[in-house]
């Protein structure tokens, strides 16, 4: 292999060392050390621009100016966008206090992204027999482009982080402070219907109030369980559970939250449908997609729900006969916070993540078909109980 084809092949090597995760520090130490290896250097430096300032984030030294010059050459590659070698007699002449602490070349690389500087990639030699060379200058600008990538990747991926950590910290007090109030009237609410009135249309304004309460409280339940999930928090109480009784509690709650709604049920009778899961969560799971069907569809439009028992597995099959999903949106249901261009209904775009992880942790399996106008039919998978 020439020479041309070595470095071809340091580079590619470089790069992969790219393509994972890096925290800043990680990034900015396998730049320079990479970049050094490149062309022979022994020390680096890497300033970016903060604030409008350049400053020193990473170093491999301690042989660095501590205020960048404005008509210095680190200010001149970043302004100028601009690649250059420097050699003994201009260091000697321009920065005699770095000539005096032992360097004898430099290579200036400028970092930037979008035509838009940020950074300068600053190499050094401490070798008065290793001037850099052109061919050495022409090797580290390629290597700068794909460094000034991986920075931008990793500000990028930082920023992304610290904003969903933000998000994860905003939702988690917004709805535990909302859950408070919010089971309090929901409670008042209670109290109204047990309370016997001869008003026809107050019984309907309570039984309003009651079905939008339980709506608000499920959101809030929806996001605090969101939350818990991204923080690896969620607890599980597994135990022997009758998916005929999540099915017809969930099946009791639809129909007081859509009392319009009509549901056809239809079971296996004379077997066993148990398995071992969180009740709890699985009746939220079962409740959350009879609850999408209903969204999604009018109320002359029957949803089925049918639980059949297999020879290892038991499934749950909802089908409805509303608008369906996209085909395009299909792949990204399963996201949090997602919901189609088109989708008007009220939600936070959770559900179906909650019940991916909890069926997940079931050891069972959930999948959808759907198409725009035809409905959607959503199955799940669960592992039956054996007793041999």
């Amino acid at each position: 292999m020439n020479a041309q084809g070595n470095i071809l092949d340091v580079l590619y090597k470089s790069v992969l060392k790219f393509l994972v995760p890096l925290t800043p520090l990680e990034t900015y130490s396998i730049i320079v050390q990479e970049a050094i290896k490149l062309v022979g250097g022994d020390e680096g430096v890497i300033y970016l621009s903060v604030d409008g300032e350049l400053q020193n984030v990473y170093s491999s030294s301690k042989t660095n100016p501590k205020d960048i010059r404005s008509n210095g050459y680190t200010h001149t590659s970043f302004s100028q966008r601009k690649a250059f070698v420097i050699n003994s007699n201009a260091i000697k002449k321009v920065q005699p206090s770095l000539f005096k602490k032992g360097i004898r070349s430099s290579l200036f690389i400028p970092l930037y992204y979008k035509n838009k500087s940020f950074g300068v990639l600053v190499v050094r030699s401490l070798k008065s027999n290793k001037h850099f060379s052109n061919q050495e200058l022409d090797t580290l600008k390629v290597f700068g482009s794909l460094a000034s990538l991986a920075i931008r990747k990793m500000q990028l991926y930082d920023e992304t982080s610290r904003a969903l950590a933000m998000r994860n910290q905003f939702i988690a007090l917004a709805a535990h402070e909302l859950r408070t109030p919010l089971t309090s009237i929901h409670g008042y609410i209670q109290l109204l219907q047990n309370k016997s009135s001869s008003s026809l249309l107050e019984t309907k304004w309570i039984n309003n109030m009651y079905s939008e309460s339980m709506k608000l409280m499920n959101l809030i339940n929806e996001l605090i369980e969101v939350n818990h999930i991204e923080a690896g928090r969620q607890i599980y109480n597994f135990s022997e559970v009758d998916l005929l009784s999540v099915c017809e509690q969930a099946i009791k709650r639809l129909s007081d939250a859509y009392p319009k709604q009509k549901i056809k049920f239809k079971f296996s009778p004379k077997t066993s449908l148990k398995v071992i899961g969180d009740k709890e969560k699985l009746f939220q799971v079962v409740f959350s997609l009879l609850d999408n069907a209903a969204k999604f569809s009018s109320f002359d439009k029957e949803i089925n729900l049918e639980l059949k028992s297999k020879q290892n597995n038991i499934a749950i099959v909802i089908k409805d006969k509303g608008r369906g999903i996209a085909k395009e949106d299909l792949p990204k249901i399963f996201e949090g916070f997602y919901k189609g261009e088109n989708n008007q209904v009220v939600g936070m775009g959770v559900g179906l993540l909650l019940a991916k992880t909890v069926i997940e942790k079931h050891h069972g399996k959930i999948t959808i078909s759907s198409k725009l106008k035809s409905g959607t039919i959503v199955r799940i998978i669960l592992p039956k109980i054996r007793y041999d």
